[in-house]
């Protein structure tokens, strides 16, 4: 497993930082910091981290787009075994360009499944003879499978956006469907922001949604709720905290920045959705 920013260092995708030469900056003042909840607090961090990340080169979409490629060739170039249990079984995956849908793509690939990747705004310039790439809108219950006939599925967009495609899930016999979540249902539950209070119960209702009708289905499901994912260089927070930190060799702290956060890596989060779909 990935314990460390620092341990994931292959293809230069995630370069490995020199604790000795960042600084952290505690940049004064009093306040609760990222502890309080406090909306004031909130609202300075937000406007302070927008201000910052400009000091970023701004090549995201390009820099993105090959992270995304590199990591699928990582798990067909042969780092991963096989799994047999997958042979010619045919899955769909939503959220295919997110962290984790890249890193399930490419394990299914690896394992000699056959993959429907759905895609919505963001195009990944990848073919392979067992992927499948179909265009869709979740939010919009624009779920069109043509003859594909997947045996399970792995949703890797947002928990809400499922629950307009299941009609086309389960008129396509689909009898497994793994969802990701997010343990904001249960740390975030009391926050002192509305809008993550209004994100916990978005995630409560789909997930409620999802049990109820895939039990008129006769479906099986499982939902995981993994914490802050990082680890392709995709994600908001850990990889632009690392970019900044790499080049400026310092990082500025809101006092008294005692918030703990706990990561996972999103190729582990792709090997337990792998191991969950066969049970």
């Amino acid at each position: 497993m990935h314990a460390k920013v620092s341990e994931f260092t292959g293809n230069n995708i995630y370069p490995t930082l020199d604790d000795k030469s960042i600084v952290f900056l505690n940049s004064g003042g009093g306040g609760g910091g990222l502890g309080s909840g406090s909306e004031i607090d909130l609202l300075w961090i937000t406007c302070a981290w927008k201000g910052l990340k400009r000091l970023l080169p701004q090549n995201k979409e390009k820099l993105c787009a090959q992270r995304r490629v590199i990591w699928l060739h990582r798990h067909l170039a042969g780092t991963h075994k096989a799994n047999a249990n997958f042979k010619d079984k045919e899955v769909l995956v939503t959220g295919s360009t997110s962290q984790i849908g890249v890193c399930i793509i490419g394990r299914l690939l690896a394992g000699g499944a056959k993959v429907v990747a759905l895609k919505h705004k963001t195009t990944l310039y990848f073919e392979h003879p067992n992927l499948k790439w179909i265009q869709g809108n979740l939010e919009k219950g624009q779920l069109d499978l043509g003859d594909h006939k997947p045996e399970a599925v792995i949703h890797c967009a947002p928990m809400w956006m499922l629950r307009n495609a299941l009609t086309d899930m389960f008129n396509a016999r689909i009898k497994r469907i793994i969802a990701f979540s997010s343990t904001s249902v249960f740390v975030k539950i009391y926050s002192a922001n509305k809008a993550e209070r209004d994100t916990v119960k978005a995630l409560e209702d789909a997930e409620l949604n999802l049990a109820e009708r895939c039990q008129k289905a006769g479906a099986s499901f499982t939902i995981l709720r993994p914490t802050m994912i990082y680890g392709l260089g995709l994600d908001e927070n850990i990889t632009q905290i690392s970019d900044f930190a790499r080049r400026y060799h310092f990082f500025p702290l809101y006092p008294p920045a005692d918030g703990r956060r706990m990561p996972v890596h999103a190729d582990d989060l792709a090997q337990m959705a792998m191991k969950v779909i066969t049970n």
